[in-house]
């Protein structure tokens, strides 16, 4: 197998390829995966909120790639949570490395169902 190595002009097409806003200096937590229940992205929404309130991670921005029955939902709950600058709800992508690219961490919440 080839052995991967990230250059800096990566993280330039990244941008480029996928421009799903995300603010200089934020901690990125991407979730790809379709927008309904099963998928549990309110379960990563609620958790962000309690990272930004008890301060330990102020500069925490869920990038939440997809499409799907439950973005109103998703959309609803950012907004009753107070987080809209925290959160980017983003449209499907058949290239989610250019969304890896722009992530410290990937989360994969699940209900298990």
């Amino acid at each position: 197998t080839k052995k991967f190595n990230r250059t800096p002009d990566m993280a330039v097409e990244a941008l480029k390829r996928y421009p799903c806003a995300t603010p200089d200096n934020a901690f990125v937590v991407g979730c790809i995966g379709s927008y309904e229940e099963r998928k549990a992205q309110s379960l990563l929404l609620k958790a962000a909120k309690k990272l930004i309130d008890d301060g330990r991670l102020p500069n925490i921005h869920c990038l939440l790639v997809g499409e799907g029955p439950d973005k109103e939902m998703l959309q609803g709950l950012i907004t009753e949570l107070g987080i809209e600058a925290h959160v980017s709800l983003c449209d499907f992508t058949k290239e989610p490395f250019y969304v890896f690219e722009r992530c410290n961490v990937i989360a994969l919440p699940s209900t298990g169902k």
